[in-house]
């Protein structure tokens, strides 16, 4: 799947470096690398993979942390993403907040040097400090929202996806069963015939004896029979 710009999964990169013990006793060393993604993401990617793959000693490793960077890489980005434009909405308001703060000291010093009262400027400061404030907390919600609609897509490609697996794992399960009947009542056919030609019968009663044999062993495998029973 791709990952969110400026991020380029054609740049994602897995080192691995075997050493003795793998894959029984240790697992290999392992360094994902991607120059397009922030660092502080990818250690985030390699400590999670180090430790999805030392939980994996004893089978294949090498496959697991690649199934495990496949599975994972695009949503640990966007939770990471998210969480940074999350900071950021956070500082924005507090520099919002300490921007209104010094404007309302301001204005309140002016209150008691005009008696009690306020003037223009000081009343468009209150509103332009709170239309800023309110602003950026209808930003946030908005950011919020759209985030929470993407990661509800993501879940609904996910089901789709596994749905689309399980369907596929399904009809080669049938196929493999259906070439397994396939294979036993040509077997059972063979063997018929051979049978007929030892006891010394003709063409026609072995070919007979064959096609019986055959459709005995379709039944038994609960296959309807395509052509008539002899």
């Amino acid at each position: 799947e791709a990952l969110q710009l400026p991020g380029h999964a054609d740049e994602c990169r897995l080192h691995i470096f075997l050493r003795p013990g793998y894959p029984v006793l240790s697992p290999p060393l392992l360094l994902f690398t991607n120059p397009t993604l922030p660092p502080t993401l990818l250690r985030r990617v390699n400590v999670s993979l180090i430790e999805h793959a030392h939980e994996s000693i004893g089978e294949p490793i090498i496959f697991a942390a690649v199934d495990f960077l496949a599975n994972n890489i695009h949503e640990m980005q966007l939770n990471f993403i998210k969480e940074q434009r999350a900071k950021e909405m956070e500082a924005e308001q507090l520099q919002i907040r300490n921007e209104a703060g010094h404007d309302i000291d301001a204005i309140i010093d002016a209150q008691y040097e005009n008696d009690g009262k306020l003037g223009r400027r000081q009343i468009a400061k209150i509103r332009a400090a709170q239309k800023s404030y309110d602003h950026s907390e209808h930003m946030k919600q908005k950011e919020e929202e759209r985030l929470k609609r993407q990661e509800e897509r993501l879940e609904r490609i996910k089901d789709e996806q596994g749905s689309l697996r399980v369907k596929r794992a399904e009809r080669a399960i049938e196929e493999r069963k259906k070439a397994r009947i396939e294979e036993e009542a040509e077997r059972a056919s063979r063997s018929a015939m051979n049978a007929s030609f030892n006891r010394g019968e003709t063409v026609e009663e072995a070919r007979v004896a064959a096609l019986k044999a055959r459709n005995k062993s379709l039944r038994r495998n609960g296959q309807e029979v395509a052509f008539p029973r002899v």
